[in-house]
This record gives C-alpha cells, sequence and structure tokens, in this order.
C-alpha cells in the first residue's frame, strides 16, 4: 500500500533483538478532508532502509510511504484496556511534494 502523510516525531533507529538488523520507527499521520471535516489516521511504521535515507526525514514533513499495513490489537501495560493499532512494515519512506495544481485562468486577458 501506498501512504501520503506527515512524520509525528524525528524517526527512532533501532536494532531488531534476534537478527541484529536495524531499522526505523516513526509515527505518521494522514490527514483526509478540509476544515471541519478533515480526520486523521495515525500509523506506527517500522521502516527497513538505509541511515542515510533516514537521515532525509524530519518531523513534520510530508512523506510517501510504501509497505504492507496490518492492523493490530494489543492490551495496554498500564491500565489494561484492549485497542488497535494501524501497523505499516515499510520498504520505502521518501520525501514527497505534490505537484502545484494548474491555477484556473482569471479571465484577465492581456492581449489587445
Amino acid at each position: 500500500m501506498i501512504v501520503f502523510g506527515n512524520i509525528a516525531a524525528q524517526p527512532e533507529k533501532k536494532t531488531a533483538r534476534e537478527s541484529g538488523k536495524e531499522y526505523y520507527t516513526l509515527r505518521l499521520a494522514e490527514n483526509q478532508g478540509k476544515d471541519a471535516n478533515r480526520t486523521t489516521t495515525w500509523y506506527d511504521v517500522v521502516a527497513f532502509i538505509s541511515e542515510m535515507e533516514a537521515d532525509m526525514l524530519n518531523k513534520g514533513m510530508l512523506v510517501k510511504v510504501m509497505g504492507v499495513l496490518n492492523a493490530e490489537t494489543y492490551q495496554r501495560k498500564s491500565d489494561s484496556t484492549w485497542t488497535s493499532a494501524l501497523k505499516i512494515r515499510a520498504f520505502k519512506v521518501e520525501p514527497y511534494e505534490p505537484k502545484p495544481r494548474p491555477q484556473q485562468d482569471g479571465g484577465d486577458d492581456s492581449q489587445g
């Protein structure tokens, strides 16, 4: 799947206990709609990317994430309530700049 969203906190480098492989974790906010109709979907992203790629990512940045989505349910340690999370196992995370939309002609013709 592909998700476009903003990085909520600086990506954190981690190491897998068993394999020793390095990866990065980050929170991603995907906003949809405008103003009062705006909704935000949160994703926990585990990204298997290089350190060089991760160094280009910063909090607040709009990114394109490509990976596999999983919905997980777990019991919180703090209060024993059950909750769910959307997790993406990402194989690519890259900065994204949307293409500018063409502006509509305002009717100001300077041809004479």
